[in-house]
């Protein structure tokens, strides 16, 4: 019984005491020191209240991010018939790089030869004919159909 009694004296002014330490830590007169942060190119501006005492902080008056404002693209990779391309560009504030892939080129054969001039795969020869071209064809099977049938 006297350990029960004793325990929940014990108990008891644990929560006095920790009710005037709560009780204390309100009780700060904060003087606090005003600091203004910028905003960046990805983060907002605010202003930080901070007290000298207690070191309570609070931050208001919020000013929206800037955003970035990047240089032009400068070729990091150039493009060929085999490789993609890169190019990149730079935040003139904060650094930050943006960076954007070039499509492969198609095979080039100047000399059509059926080989790529710059790396030497086969390319695919494709004849382009213009309308006159189909209907001369058309015309040369149909004379050549005719042909074979009246024999």
């Amino acid at each position: 019984m006297k350990k029960i009694i004793a325990l929940i004296l014990c108990v008891s002014m644990f929560f006095c005491l920790s009710s005037v330490a709560f009780a204390e830590e309100n009780t700060c007169e904060h003087e606090y020191t005003v600091t203004v942060v910028a905003p960046g190119c990805a983060t907002r501006g605010y202003t930080l209240y901070t007290c000298g005492k207690c070191g309570d902080h609070k931050q208001d008056n919020y000013t929206a991010a800037l955003g970035h404002t990047y240089g032009s693209w400068e070729t990091v990779k150039e493009a060929s018939c085999s490789e993609e391309g890169l190019l990149c560009r730079t935040c003139l504030r904060c650094k930050s790089n943006e960076t954007k892939t070039v499509s492969v080129l198609p095979h080039t054969d100047k000399n059509s030869d059926g080989k790529c001039d710059v790396c030497g795969a086969d390319v695919k020869v494709e004849t382009v004919f213009s309308p006159y071209d189909w209907f001369k064809a058309l015309i040369k099977a149909i004379k050549e159909w005719f042909a074979f049938i009246f024999r």
